[in-house]
């Protein structure tokens, strides 16, 4: 599991640098007082990120300096400092001024956080995990001479920060002169002892300790439903100390990912190619050895989905999105490419709800109705684990049901019917039952094809025309329906009128609903029209049993399609194109 992906990290001899790389600056006021008495200057705005040396510097120590977070700060409960060691003192603008004056609070507030360190430098846990790691107890006097610069200097800080403008959320972050082994040691002294979920259920053995892993782990005392309840053990695993710590790391390097574009990534691949290269990438490209991760982004990162894909590659079988049901504006185009493919279900089938809400809570998902909410959440995974892992089980089993139902919901995607939208999500569909040869109706879309070659030969014949069988019945009314419904004064079909069709639980229902509408609009037909005669008897005479299920495939199909009553440069009635 995730545990997999953290060996192959550990393995890594740049982990500690990698972490640094990712790692950015927040915007402030970066002083360094150096051991000659000197100082060096950094100003950082959102958004920006300097280079240099110095720059190189400030990121390494301010990295191995902050805390994990402000209920684990030194400071608590007044939490005005944010610095995890003696090195550094770290706070905001509003903290240190009030009206572009000195605060007396904050003035008479530093004595009191330096004793607060020194008490917990000094505490039975901090000297116990600091002994794990082979580190000395801390240096008082340094603790203290190190507060009294601090205090000499605030005035002159004071006088920078309102020269420099800074705003209220910046920081103000001031660092001692020191080797960066030294940052890197008082940086374990504060993490030990933080870096479990919680120190109750630490096991020494050995020269370390073992406990439960922070990391994607949210038992504690307000969760307690999550503990083993009928085991001996109360946790479900435990990790060495330096492997939480390598956890961290990860999780940090996870957290800090950004693709070309500067744009944060929440998921990606990362290739198993060489121990000494890693990356997190955005999309997959060659066949390749890869570990998939999903990340949450918010107080803690939290890997929600991982996987391992042996050989996992970007380029697929062909698939032909052809046009079967012969529209005349339709531009999906056949790929090779997982990605394409994917963008093509997306936009057609999905209205682009699928790649967008793939992962989203569903009291998070906006503007999407009721339906296609259920068709989402029921497919969703299944999508994912083709288009983002490449596994086709999923998608096999349910995409006969579900793009029908997609089908079927772009007539009431929107209050006005839109049959060329319907048109391309049948292509689609089509296509997918072609491409996974799905329950035997691999070659449906050649057939729609056929049926409206016969069908227009049909209706323009002076012979008495008839279904040959089912499947003709269904494109036939579908063809019918569709131009009788445009025979409507409306300005706009609504899906309503539709709809009865699509809810017809048997079959003499449906042909009762085309009696209903041919009766409704027969005022608006010519009765010598070959064509329209020819297609109602066709429908009108057929004899369908009762009892066998509704063609929706072929009724959709010919609802969306070119309609045989049209011949070429006769005015359509449609606005839809």
């Amino acid at each position: 599991m995730i545990y997999d992906l953290l060996e192959y990290f550990k393995d890594n001899p740049r982990s500690n640098q990698l972490v640094i790389d990712q790692y950015t600056l927040k915007s402030g006021l970066y002083i360094r007082l150096n051991k000659d008495g000197s100082e060096c200057m950094l100003t950082v705005q959102k958004r920006e990120s300097p280079q240099g040396e110095l720059y190189n510097w400030f990121k390494k120590a301010d990295h191995f300096s902050c805390i994990i977070d402000t209920n684990k700060a030194f400071d608590v409960p007044k939490k005005v400092m944010h610095n995890n060691n003696f090195f550094t003192l770290f706070f905001k603008t509003k903290s240190l001024l009030a009206q572009g004056k000195l605060k007396d609070e904050f003035i008479n507030h530093v004595p009191v956080f330096y004793d607060k360190l020194i008490r917990k430098l000094n505490s039975k846990d901090v000297l116990n995990f600091s002994e794990k790691a082979g580190l000395s107890p801390v240096n008082e006097e340094a603790i203290i001479h190190n507060r009294d610069i601090i205090i000499q200097k605030l005035p002159e800080i004071m006088r920078k920060v309102i020269e420099l403008e800074l705003k209220d959320d910046d920081y103000i972050k001031l660092f001692f002169e020191e080797d960066m082994e030294a940052y890197q040691r008082e940086y374990i002294r504060y993490y030990y002892p933080y870096i479990f979920n919680k120190n109750d259920f630490n096991i020494p053995f050995g020269d370390t300790i073992y406990g439960l892993s922070a990391a994607n782990m949210g038992l504690n005392t307000k969760k307690p439903f999550l503990e083993h309840k009928t085991t001996n053990f109360k946790v479900p695993f435990r990790i060495s100390l330096e492997d939480a710590m390598e956890a961290k790391k990860l999780f940090e390097w996870l957290s800090n990912q950004k693709n070309e574009e500067g744009k944060s990534l929440s998921e990606g691949y990362i290739p198993l190619v060489d121990e000494n290269l890693i990356a997190l990438e955005d999309k997959i490209t060659k066949r390749r050895n890869m570990h998939y991760v999903h990340i949450e982004k918010g107080t803690d990162t939290i890997i929600d989905d991982y996987d391992f894909l042996p050989g996992i590659t970007g380029e697929i079988n062909r698939f032909e999105p052809n046009n079967y049901l012969m529209l005349e504006y339709y531009d999906a185009r056949a790929t090779s490419i997982r990605s394409g493919m994917e963008q093509m279900v997306d936009k057609y089938l999905y209205s682009f709800k699928l790649k967008r809400y793939y992962k989203t809570n569903p009291k998070d998902i906006k503007r999407i109705s009721h339906r296609l909410m259920n068709l989402l959440l029921l497919s969703r995974k299944a999508m994912e684990d083709f288009f983002i892992k490449g596994d086709d089980q999923g998608i096999r089993h349910c995409a006969d049901r579900i793009t029908l139902e997609l089908v079927k919901e772009k007539i009431n995607e929107k209050e006005t019917v839109f049959f060329h939208n319907t048109g391309c999500a049948m292509n689609i569909r089509l296509a997918l039952l072609k491409y996974f040869d799905i329950g035997g109706k691999k070659d449906m879309g050649d057939r729609v094809r056929q049926m409206f070659e016969q069908l227009a030969y049909k209706a323009d014949n002076d012979d008495v025309a008839a279904c040959a069988d089912d499947s003709e019945f269904y494109f036939a009314a579908g063809q019918l329906v569709r131009y009788i419904l445009l025979q409507s004064e409306a300005k706009e079909l609504k899906h309503d009128m539709v709809d009865p069709f699509l809810n017809a639980g048997k079959a003499k229902r449906f042909k009762y609903e085309i009696k209903g509408v041919y009766h409704k609009y027969s005022h608006a037909f010519n009765l010598r029209g070959k064509r329209f005669n020819n297609l109602l008897s066709m429908v009108m005479g057929y004899d369908i049993e009762d009892h066998k299920k509704i063609d929706f495939d072929m009724f959709l199909a010919g609802l969306a399609a070119k309609n045989v009553m049209y011949v070429k440069g006769e005015n359509d009635r449609e606005n839809e194109q």
